[in-house]
C-alpha cells in the first residue's frame, strides 16, 4: 500500500458560513476541542472529489465551488501533514447528518467562534481570518 511508505499526506478542510452568516463547525468523538469539516485525499481522487466526498459523509451537505483560501504544515505523529483549508457554498443546509466519528456539527456565530478551543492553533487563526474577512 502506497501510503505505509508516505512521509507527508493532505488533509483538505472546508470553512463553510450559511445564509445567517454562521460558521459551521464539527467536534469528532476522540476530541476535546474544535474543527472543520474535510479529510484526506485518496488515491485516485482528485482534490474536489475528495472534499466533496467528505463533506458529504461528515454532514449530509452537498458544496459548490470550493476554492483553496490558506495552507499550513503540521506534524501528525512521524509524518508531516499538509493542511489545505477551502471556503465553498452550501447547496442545502437542511440535510445536515453526523458520521460515526462526529461527536457534534454546529453552526456559530464569528463572536461564539473566537472563543472556542480548536485542534491547533493554525486552524484557529485560518477560522478567525476567514471570519474577518467575510
Amino acid at each position: 500500500m502506497i501510503a505505509d511508505h508516505l512521509l507527508a499526506h493532505i488533509g483538505q478542510y472546508i470553512l463553510l458560513k450559511n445564509k445567517s452568516g454562521l460558521l459551521l463547525l464539527r467536534k469528532l468523538r476522540s476530541a476535546i476541542a474544535w474543527g472543520l469539516p474535510g479529510g484526506r485525499i485518496e488515491e485516485g481522487e482528485s482534490w474536489e472529489q475528495a472534499l466533496e466526498r467528505e463533506i458529504k459523509e461528515e454532514t449530509g451537505l452537498t458544496i459548490t465551488e470550493p476554492k483553496p483560501i490558506a495552507v499550513h504544515l503540521m506534524r501528525e505523529g512521524s509524518m508531516m501533514k499538509y493542511c489545505v483549508y477551502f471556503k465553498a457554498d452550501v447547496v442545502d443546509e437542511a440535510r445536515m447528518l453526523f458520521d460515526k466519528k462526529t461527536h457534534s456539527l454546529k453552526w456559530v456565530s464569528c463572536q461564539a467562534a473566537a472563543n472556542l478551543d480548536y485542534v491547533s492553533s493554525d486552524m484557529k487563526d485560518i477560522i478567525l481570518g476567514f471570519l474577518k474577512e467575510t
